[in-house]
């Protein structure tokens, strides 16, 4: 009995935790717009899906310098931000974030690297539910010139992102003290019971 009681205090701590989650940002109409505290590779983030122009040509507003590191933020908005919840459908309803307005998919466009022409993007595919195609980040990159305009392609938006503030909000050290008042706790009731 003694061991469970661990296990729950264990469990009561650390389940939390591992389970953080982005907080979605949905506007009056039921769309995405949005999240905030996505985890990334151990930092947290926050996206804005953009619908309108974009210009990289100065080489900043670039979350990752690698396609491997675009991918990691690709991958955050599938399995932390693009799901079905009680807010929307947004995982099997593409068109519920801004910008897509396709039923069958909507695309997200992560920029990482930028020459004298280019952009390139890491993309993240959303895929309706029970359509052909699962959800994905595709191995090739997108390729765009240095700017341009989102607002006329139906299944496009660009995820703008930007460090969290405060960049940690899960507070580690809080955690272990109440893993340890917890722990304390519930030795004090077992000698308790003992002595009884």
């Amino acid at each position: 009995m003694y061991r469970l009681k661990i296990i729950a205090a264990l469990l009561a701590v650390f389940v939390p935790i591992a389970s953080h989650s982005a907080t979605l940002d949905v506007n009056g109409a039921g769309q995405l717009t949005g999240a905030t505290g996505i985890n990334v590779n151990g930092s947290n983030w926050d996206v804005v899906f953009s619908d309108g122009a974009w210009d990289f040509s100065s080489g900043t507003g670039l979350p990752a310098t690698t396609k491997a590191e675009a991918d990691l933020f690709s991958q955050a908005l599938l399995d932390q931000v693009l799901l079905d919840s009680t807010l929307g459908l947004f995982d099997s309803d593409p068109e519920t974030t801004n910008g897509c307005e396709n039923l069958n998919v909507c695309i997200f466009w992560t920029p990482y690297f930028v020459d004298s022409v280019n952009t390139y993007f890491s993309l993240a595919f959303n895929q309706r539910a029970g359509g052909v195609n699962p959800d994905m980040v595709r191995d090739i990159p997108g390729i765009l010139g240095l700017s341009g305009d989102f607002s006329t392609d139906t299944n496009w938006t660009l995820g703008v992102w930007t460090p969290s503030s405060p960049p940690n909000p899960v507070p580690v050290p809080a955690a272990v003290w109440l893993f340890g008042s917890g722990l304390l706790g519930l030795i004090g009731i077992s000698r308790r019971k003992k002595a009884a």
